[in-house]
């Protein structure tokens, strides 16, 4: 079951790619064509690996610090702690063979167990995990009745909507409110994104286009994939593209006062750089690609690592399930001691918390959350001893996490992006519909782009 099967059970192209090669860094035969992957996250290593041990010449070029875009492996409390994408979803699809290539370059992985979790109420009571279970299967059934009558809204619903539809706050003891919450919560953290934007006829259609399977959690560093693949590939950091101009034969790509001429680009950058025109174009895009830029939206999904002197709570779940913050959201945390044995919970808010916890300095963020946990659990010592807290919005080459669909875009609109402009590609996992949001989608695009640069030339 995969975080998606999850949440739905909470409200509850390619070819399959050959075996890993590890023979790589081929020389690029002379006169051959050179290709610069604008990007040095997993789209753009990928890109980069498929075209040099084909024989082509590559240039990575990364406008950031490190490698990896979205993948960010922290390593500072000696533990590999993920502080972007941290699962392997899908791995039982047959074109995903991202748990594969991690196995066989010896990083670590467990399944994950959705449905191993305690769940508190707002007052910190736990919460009967059998009538929780239950709980979401009574919620499941009803949105399955419920939406073939509602599917046929003119304008479109949101999924917060349907949720509206079939169970309101109003009335419900606080046990039964958290119960919701958690449900709500479960479905928003798949998608980073809020349920009152997300669009019920994709996400909860029958038909829309996501693949569904088994999920692995790294454990033993998700970067050491990005830095496989792009070993022996020349990466340039540092660099951001302002400009790419399609030329007689070729493209010019603009970074800084320095240029960079090659055959072909692929660009591989996040949703909201093409959205906000962080790169321009000396073709104008075409009005479809345009619009589905205007569309498709990226979510917001933050991470709020912290560490203890000691275990404080009971038992070994995947996940906590408690409020923080009030109001709306019950929040999910990773118990990272189930895997690692640490003292650590990791804290994932999304949407409109992951916002407010980004305009608060890390003192507010610790406040808060020894609050919640001692409301959880008022009899044990809670002492911290390290908290990180990431802001991928404010990331000026993010700017968020990962792309979802809202009320009014289509699955189409992923593939209107992903359409080439002249000797211009563009991967991402903003460019496959079926896999938007994840790490083997990004990767599948940036292999589909290579393969087509590799056939044109």
């Amino acid at each position: 079951m995969d975080r998606r099967t999850f949440s739905r059970q909470l409200i509850a192209g390619l070819a399959a790619l050959p075996v890993w090669n590890l023979a790589y860094g081929n020389n690029p035969e002379p006169g051959r064509k050179k290709v610069i992957v604008i990007g040095a996250g997993i789209a753009g290593a990928a890109a980069a690996r498929t075209l040099s041990d084909a024989g082509l010449e590559v240039q990575v070029l990364e406008a950031g610090s490190r490698v990896g875009g979205r993948i960010h492996t922290f390593r500072d409390w000696g533990v590999n702690l993920e502080l972007g994408a941290n699962w392997v979803h899908n791995t039982n699809h047959p074109d995903n063979r991202i748990d594969e290539q991690l196995l066989q370059l010896g990083v670590a992985m467990e399944h994950t167990n959705y449905y191993r979790f305690q769940l508190f109420d707002d007052e910190g009571q736990r919460i009967n995990h059998l009538r929780a279970l239950l709980f979401s299967l009574e919620l499941q059934k009803k949105i399955q009745r419920a939406w073939p009558a509602l599917s046929g809204a003119e304008a479109g619903l949101s999924i917060r909507q349907v949720f509206d539809h079939v169970a309101s706050d109003s009335g419900l003891s606080s046990a039964r409110q958290a119960m919701l919450r958690f449900n709500r919560e479960a479905y928003a953290n798949t998608l980073a994104a809020s349920l009152s934007e997300a669009s019920a006829d994709h996400y909860l259609g029958a038909d829309n286009g996501e693949a569904l399977g088994k999920d692995q959690l790294v454990l033993g560093g998700y970067d050491t994939l990005v830095n496989h693949l792009l070993r022996g590939v020349p990466v340039q950091l540092h660099t951001e593209v302002q400009e790419i101009r399609q030329t007689g034969q070729g493209v010019a790509v603009l970074a800084g006062n320095d240029m960079y001429e090659a055959d072909y680009a692929i660009v591989t950058v996040p949703l909201s750089i093409l959205q906000n025109g962080g790169i321009q174009f000396s073709s104008a895009l075409p009005e479809e690609k345009t619009r589905a830029l205007s569309r498709l939206r990226l979510g917001l999904f933050n991470k709020v690592a912290m560490r203890f002197t000691e275990k404080f709570w009971s038992g070994s779940p995947d996940f906590l399930v408690l409020q923080n913050g009030g109001g709306e959201h019950n929040s999910i945390l990773l118990n990272h001691h189930h895997y690692s044995g640490q003292p650590i919970l990791v804290a994932m808010p999304v949407a409109d918390a992951a916002a407010r916890i980004e305009a608060q300095d890390e003192e507010t963020v610790q406040a808060s959350w020894r609050e919640a946990l001692h409301k959880a659990y008022p009899h044990r010592e809670i002492e911290f001893r390290d908290i990180a807290v990431t802001r991928w919005q404010a990331n000026p080459f993010s700017r968020g996490s990962y792309s979802f669909v809202p009320v009014g875009a289509a699955a189409r609109d992923f593939a209107a992006i992903a359409e080439p402009l002249g000797r211009i590609h563009f991967s991402g996992e903003a460019t496959i519909a079926a896999f938007h949001g994840t790490v083997h989608g990004a990767y599948l695009s940036g292999v589909r782009e290579a393969r087509t640069v590799i056939e044109r030339r």
